[in-house]
């Protein structure tokens, strides 16, 4: 009787190690079977999967002396190999079973699935992948150009770049986002995303999988947005407003690229409330914040002044226009002011402009001696002088009326011929 140094057992007489108890009959005792069926000698080896014992090979006869330990290590060579061959075997299994598993969860979620033999240059598509097209399972095969052949004409370099670079492990994953024609016609939004799950002792790709995902509302929506981004901000432009947003919360404000441009600022500025106040005249910077602090944070109201600034570029004065809508938490409290500014410095100077020509035009009427009356050809008075109103006599109280038609007609029934006045004028 022998134990290997593999474990295994093996005995060339095994009735001496089983004998039993006159009382004992062996039918009735499973352990001595062997010898119930006259089995002399036996060998036991185990099957193991790498050092744990997953099975066992019994060889059994009736004749005595049938094996040596020759014989015995022969045979924990072929359970060695049964061992690798089960190891395999099992380990295919539980990778099906896995990639099924994958596989059932990409479809459930959406995504299309691809499985990329790079040797063979083959592509397993799931139906998935395959419908979001507008294909049916049968409708596309498994080589490599199903997929380039329907990328767009922009974007296949980039797309085949993409996958260049992950196949020589300058990215961790590839991912690529491309329009993929379906079957009829139109164009989808795809992002593609996979990782090499195997290569070879060179280090070149044997195989890639991975998922393909409908992007196309989100690519719309994207375009969308970045159009209304680009008509604001050309309205902007053209109006010489922008926008902003305070967060009273945190005491920052972000700001449009216009109204950067119009502040003279970049995104390195101290965009705080302090920055803001920094901005400010400093002729107004204390009107300006009392204004904030107590008219429109104490009291909730809208913000709505015109104020001037020190542009930050290049130290000029600006007049600007500030509008800004408060925005208030469940207990009333302000946390935050959207609004715009707009620069309204041209229209400031042509107002200041037309306000020294008026002056100008009162102090020339008010010095001559001549009554001065100005009717526009609605019978609208729009400009007289003292000096008319001493000569016509024109009483206090009729000023105060402002009404241009009783004013111009006591001026006209002192005429000799009110007619002939009146059809030389017109």
């Amino acid at each position: 009787t022998l134990f290997t140094k593999g474990g295994s057992f093996w005995t060339n007489d095994a009735a001496p190690l089983l004998k039993l108890s006159k009382d004992e009959d062996p039918r009735l005792n499973p352990r001595n079977t062997c010898i119930y069926q006259g089995f002399a000698s036996i060998a036991l080896v185990p099957i193991r999967d790498q050092h744990t014992i997953i099975g066992l090979l019994q060889f059994n006869d009736r004749r005595k002396g049938r094996f040596t330990l020759a014989t015995v290590e022969i045979l924990e060579q072929l359970a060695a190999s049964m061992g690798t061959v089960l190891m395999r075997k099992q380990a295919d299994t539980l990778l099906e079973e896995s990639e099924t598993r994958w596989r059932f969860a990409i479809d459930g979620n959406g995504d299309g699935l691809w499985d990329w033999n790079v040797t063979a240059n083959t592509v397993f598509f799931s139906t998935r992948w395959k419908a979001m097209l507008g294909f049916a399972k049968d409708e596309i095969g498994d080589a490599f150009d199903e997929w380039s052949r329907r990328v767009h004409p922009d974007d296949l370099q980039r797309a085949l770049a993409g996958i260049k670079a992950h196949f020589e492990a300058e990215t961790p994953l590839y991912a690529n986002e491309h329009r993929l024609q379906c079957k009829d016609g139109s164009w989808k939004w795809i992002l593609a995303r996979g990782v090499v799950i195997k290569r070879d002792a060179a280090g070149q790709p044997l195989r890639a999988i991975g998922t393909h995902t409908d992007i196309t509302n989100q690519k719309e929506a994207e375009a969308k947005l970045t159009k209304s981004k680009r008509l604001l901000q050309e309205s902007q432009e053209i109006a010489n407003v922008g926008n902003y947003v305070t967060d009273f919360t945190t005491g920052k404000w972000s700001s449009s690229p216009v109204l950067d441009q119009l502040l003279g600022i970049d995104g390195t500025y101290d965009r705080s409330v302090a920055g803001w106040a920094a901005l400010i005249h400093p002729d107004d910077r204390a009107m300006m914040t009392a204004y904030l602090n107590d008219e429109v944070l104490g009291r909730n109201q809208e913000f709505d002044k015109e104020y001037r600034i020190i542009r930050a570029s290049d130290q000029a004065e600006r007049w600007v226009s500030g509008r800004g809508h408060l925005t208030c938490d469940a207990q009333g409290r302000v946390v935050s002011m959207h609004g715009t500014i707009q620069d309204i410095t041209e229209r400031k100077w042509r107002e200041n402009e037309l306000y020294q020509s008026h002056s100008l035009l009162t102090a020339a009427l008010e010095s001559t001696a001549d009554g001065i009356l100005v009717v526009n050809t609605v019978g609208k008075i729009t400009l007289y002088n003292h000096r008319f109103l001493h000569l016509w006599q024109i009483p206090e109280e009729l000023l105060a009326t402002r009404d241009d038609a009783r004013l111009l007609q006591f001026v006209l029934v002192q005429l000799q011929d009110p007619a002939a006045f009146r059809a030389k004028v017109q």
